[in-house]
């Protein structure tokens, strides 16, 4: 470790043991980070209200470190519940920086003076956070704009910081028995912040969730000024409006259950149709603007369900509404990948432990959010990983439900979403979206066909070519040589269903159509089922004593 390191590492053991942590520092072998006077105060008992005094240290150490406190407070997968309960009450403020640092940092991204591009910038900024600082602007065309500024050396600060948390992670996994992964949290941690850190992938999120909602009557997404925006700054519309976190301060447009319907059914639309979501909905990135539409805000974390993933994770959530046990290992064994260290009897039993601590509550009662949120933290417990996205859609709703309650304790979330998931799953059994499945599946099933290893083919090749004699007596020596060309013949024709299965899925967007469906692409999927006969055909023969090659040699 460098001096610089070494000077962090200090900072990170001092404030573990201010806040009574010294057992950890002690367990570590950390304490030579402290003066001599501050390791004789170390107390060697682990203290009560860990939750608690971990948040403090966070807050206390700030940048790197309070975001990873906000990070872990959505991952209920990687640490317990009551950590991820006590650190969604990590605020990240911090005091603004100067002015005059936000002009020179725009000026050199951009290559262009304030001046030059805004006819106004407001001073003031409207947010100061450790990553960056916003503030309200106008183009010189007149459109209203915020400009989110990264904050100077932020980056190289951080990447300093994860090593630094990287080293605490393995002494703590070698040290402790702590139940959950330290060094899988700083490396979802380094992930998570190396898109934070750029905005162009924050724009990149906009502009996909834009295009998802720019019919919608509900919602409102900013929309990106590509041309002032880079890896460190980005421009984007101003939504005007009340955000949800200044209850106490502003009156709202509509009432609180109509703003609490209008988040769920974005919410609804955003998981379940257009297949990405915003994934921290708090109060704070909400905003009702004066003509009732939702404004949604800060993009930094965005799920993405592919559609097999969203089939999955409905049917999921409906057995947790259902209180169905069965269906719910099921449906986790389907979404999850199984390994050798995947205790599947304990995660069984650990599954109905916690959909039973529901069982005879009402509808109005239960909450199947939260139930997500467990059942992905047993997951990693017991070993089968589930994918990160829909770990992010479990801790999304849950963000949403505590949301929807803190405007109005008694809209119940589950009660409002359950005909609405039935809905889309009626929706996804229609002939139009059993159609297009089909097609995505047979796609799939091309690209696995067409990734036959070349030198299987060659040997076909060589094969039908003759290349390949054997003069031999011997029966059974013929008996194979039959096989092999039963064989080849029907590798021949599966490359060949699979090439009319690839063209038809590569010409699915071109016309004509016919019932609204791709001419082109319907010949090939014919062309594919001509071939597919004569194969079941074959295999369907082998064996049955009137088409047994075998027997005919054994006649000669």
């Amino acid at each position: 470790m460098s001096i610089a390191d070494l000077k962090r590492a200090s900072r990170v053991v001092e404030a573990l043991a201010k806040h009574g942590l010294g057992w950890v520092v002690l367990e570590l072998g950390l304490k030579w980070h402290l003066p001599l006077g501050k390791r004789l105060l170390l107390r060697v008992k682990e203290p009560e209200n860990l939750p608690v005094r971990l948040r403090k240290v966070f807050e206390e150490l700030g940048g790197a470190y309070l975001k990873l406190g906000q990070l872990l407070s959505l991952r209920s997968d990687l640490v317990p519940q009551e950590y991820c309960d006590e650190f969604k009450k990590l605020l990240d403020h911090v005091p603004p920086i100067r002015f005059a640092i936000i002009e020179h940092r725009v000026r050199t991204e951009l290559a262009q003076s304030l001046g030059h591009m805004f006819s106004y910038v407001e001073p003031k900024p409207l947010g100061s956070a450790s990553v960056a600082q916003v503030h309200y602007a106008k183009l010189k065309d007149g459109r209203e704009v915020v400009i989110k500024v990264q904050r100077p050396s932020v980056q190289e600060t951080f990447e300093a910081d994860i090593h630094i948390m990287r080293y605490l992670a393995h002494k703590l996994e070698k040290n402790l028995a702590l139940g959950f992964f330290p060094s899988a949290i700083v490396d979802e941690f380094e992930r998570y912040t190396k898109d934070e850190l750029n905005f162009l992938i924050e724009a990149k999120n906009l502009e996909e969730m834009s295009a998802a909602f720019k019919d919608s009557s509900l919602v409102v997404i900013p929309r990106v000024d590509w041309k002032h925006t880079t890896k460190r700054v980005l421009v984007m519309s101003y939504v005007p409006g009340v955000k949800l976190s200044e209850l106490g301060k502003k009156k709202l447009p509509l009432s609180r259950k109509s703003i609490n319907k209008r988040l769920v059914d974005a919410m609804t639309t955003q998981v379940f149709e257009q297949g990405i979501f915003h994934a921290d909905l708090h109060p704070g990135n909400i905003v009702v603007l004066p003509n009732g539409k939702i404004g949604l805000l800060d993009f930094g974390i965005v799920g993405r369900l592919s559609r097999d993933l969203r089939q999955k994770g409905l049917r999921l959530y409906i057995a947790l509404v259902e209180k169905n046990i069965d269906v719910v290992v099921e449906q986790l064994f389907h979404i999850g990948i199984a390994t050798e260290q995947t205790d599947r009897t304990g995660l069984r039993e650990e599954v109905g432990r916690i959909v039973r601590a529901w069982h005879g509550t009402t509808l109005q009662q239960a909450r199947p959010t939260m139930m997500m949120q467990q059942l992905a933290f047993a997951s990693a417990c017991y070993n089968l990983r589930l994918p990160v996205d829909l770990v992010l859609l479990g801790k999304a709703l849950v963000t949403l439900e505590g949301t929807c309650a803190q405007l109005d304790p008694a809209f119940n979330f589950a009660y409002y979403s359950q005909p609405l998931i039935a809905k889309l799953l009626v929706k996804e059994q229609t002939p139009t979206a059993l159609a297009k499945r089909w097609l995505e599946q047979s796609r799939e099933i091309a690209q696995t066909l067409a990734q036959i290893p070349e030198e299987t083919l060659d040997a076909v090749r060589t094969i039908k070519e003759g290349r390949i004699r054997l003069e031999v007596q011997d029966t059974d020596i013929k008996h194979l040589g039959m096989d092999v060309a039963t064989s080849s013949n029907r590798l021949a024709y599966a490359v060949m269903i699979s090439a009319f299965i690839i063209a038809a899925a590569m010409l699915v967007d071109v016309g004509p159509v016919w019932n609204g469906y791709p001419v082109f692409t319907l010949i090939g999927l014919i062309g594919a089922v001509l071939f597919t006969f004569p194969l079941f055909v074959s295999i369907l023969r082998e064996g049955s004593i009137p088409y047994d090659q075998h027997k005919n040699v054994n006649k000669r």
